[in-house]
C-alpha cells in the first residue's frame, strides 16, 4: 500500500494505492469522504491530520516510514500545517509496507513500490486577461493538478497548457508552484493569435470558417450538442484542433448557429484564410454538383471513399470555375489557366495543386 499527496477536483487529497483485496477496501470505504477514482484507479480521501491518523488506525499492522522531509506522524497535531501545500511535512513521499510474516526479502521487494517525486524544474507561466498559458517539463503529478482546472486545454503545437484566467486559478497556480522556479510573464491579448490558440471557451460556440471549405466548431463539452452535430453530413472529431469539422456550405453556418441558439449559447462567426491568397468561392444556391458520371467513374477505379470525397470536392471547385460550361467541354488550355489561378490567385499549396491534377484528370473519361 503507497500513499501520496495529490491535487484532486481543486484540493488536496491523500491518494492511497493498493492491489485488489476486498478486506483492505472495506477498511477504506469506513473512512469518511473515502472515494474511488476511476481516473487514478486509487482510493482518496481528506488531506487532513484526522483522516491520517484513522487512516493509520484501520492498519494497525502497517509501519510507517518516514525521512526528515516527510511527515512526522509522532510530534505534530497541527492540522494548518498539513494542509499547507508549501509545508516540508508532505505525504507526497510516504509508503505504508504491509508487515505480513514469513515473507522473503524478495517478496517483499515486490510489494514495495518506489515513489516518483515531482521534478523541480523550471515552470514558465504567460498571463493575459482571459487566459495563462503554462509551459513546464512533463510530469504526471503537475499534470494530475493542471487537468484538475475546469475548461483546462492543452495546445499541442505550442506544447503549453491554457486554462482560463478566471475566478482563483491564477492564485491556486501559484500557490502549487511556490516552491518551484516560475517565470511569470503578463501579455497583451493581440499578442496571442488565433491561428496558435484556439480554445473552447464556456457558453460560446465558435464557429471558424476556413477557406470556404471546412467549419471548425468549438464549444465545451455538451452531450446534446455533440448528438446534434453528429447528425451533420460528413461531421468529424478533429483531435488535432479539438473542434468538431463539417464541410461549409450556407446551410450548415446557418445550422451552427441555430444549434447555438438553441442549448441557449453565444454563437461567433470568423472566416479564417490560411493563406494570402484569395479565398475559394464559397457554395451558392447555384452551385454546381459533381456530375454523377465522375464519381461513378471513381468508384470503377477503385479509389477509397476519402479519396473520392477529396477528388469530387476538388472538382466542383473546378466546374465552378466555368460554371457556363459542362464539364466534358473545358478544354485543355481552360484547365491550364484554372491551375494557374490555383497557384497565382488561390496560392495554394504544392500538394493541393497536385491533387488537383489527379482530381481533374478524369474529365477526358467523361467525353
Amino acid at each position: 500500500m503507497i500513499i501520496s499527496k495529490i491535487f484532486h477536483r481543486n484540493e488536496w487529497r491523500i491518494c492511497i494505492n493498493v492491489g485488489y483485496d476486498n478486506e483492505i477496501v472495506a477498511k477504506i470505504k469506513q473512512l469518511p469522504d473515502a472515494k474511488w477514482s476511476r481516473t487514478l484507479k486509487a482510493w482518496h480521501i481528506p488531506y487532513t491530520r484526522e483522516a491520517f491518523d484513522q487512516l493509520k488506525t484501520l492498519f494497525p499492522d502497517v509501519e510507517y516510514q518516514n525521512t526528515s522531509t516527510e511527515l512526522d506522524t509522532e510530534q505534530s497535531n497541527d492540522r494548518a500545517k498539513l494542509n499547507n501545500a508549501s509545508s516540508e511535512a508532505d505525504i507526497r513521499k510516504s509508503r505504508l509496507v504491509l508487515k505480513k510474516p514469513n515473507v522473503s526479502n524478495k517478496q517483499v521487494n515486490d510489494i514495495i513500490t518506489p515513489i516518483i517525486t515531482t521534478k523541480r524544474a523550471e515552470i514558465n507561466i504567460s498571463i493575459t486577461t482571459k487566459r495563462i498559458f503554462v509551459q513546464l517539463p512533463k510530469n504526471e503529478t503537475d499534470t494530475l493538478f493542471l487537468t484538475s482546472f475546469r475548461y483546462v486545454h492543452w495546445d499541442n503545437n505550442n506544447r503549453q497548457w491554457i486554462i482560463p484566467n478566471y475566478g482563483k486559478n491564477l492564485e491556486l497556480l501559484k500557490s502549487y508552484f511556490q516552491n518551484r522556479t516560475v517565470t511569470l510573464t503578463e501579455l497583451h491579448d493581440e499578442k496571442i493569435t488565433e491561428a496558435n490558440t484556439t480554445m473552447a471557451e464556456a457558453d460560446w460556440v465558435k464557429v471558424h470558417n476556413i477557406q470556404n471549405r471546412i467549419l471548425r466548431i468549438y464549444f465545451t463539452y455538451n452531450r446534446t450538442l455533440i448528438e446534434e452535430i453528429k447528425k451533420i453530413a460528413l461531421s468529424r472529431w478533429n483531435s488535432a484542433e479539438n473542434c468538431w469539422t463539417i464541410p461549409y456550405n450556407e446551410q450548415n453556418a446557418e445550422k451552427t448557429r441555430e444549434l447555438a441558439k438553441n442549448n441557449g449559447l453565444k454563437w461567433d462567426y470568423q472566416i479564417i484564410s490560411k493563406t494570402e491568397g484569395t479565398p475559394r468561392q464559397p457554395k451558392h444556391a447555384g452551385y454546381l454538383r459533381c456530375p454523377t458520371s465522375y464519381t461513378e467513374k471513381l468508384k470503377e477505379l477503385r479509389y477509397s471513399i476519402n479519396t473520392q470525397n477529396v477528388y469530387t470536392d476538388l472538382f466542383e471547385e473546378f466546374i465552378n470555375y466555368y460554371p457556363e460550361k459542362q464539364a466534358e467541354e473545358i478544354t485543355e488550355e481552360e484547365i491550364i489557366s484554372f491551375l494557374r489561378y490555383l497557384v497565382n490567385e488561390r496560392k495554394i499549396s504544392t500538394s493541393y495543386q497536385n491533387q488537383s491534377i489527379n482530381a481533374i484528370h478524369p474529365v477526358g473519361l467523361l467525353k
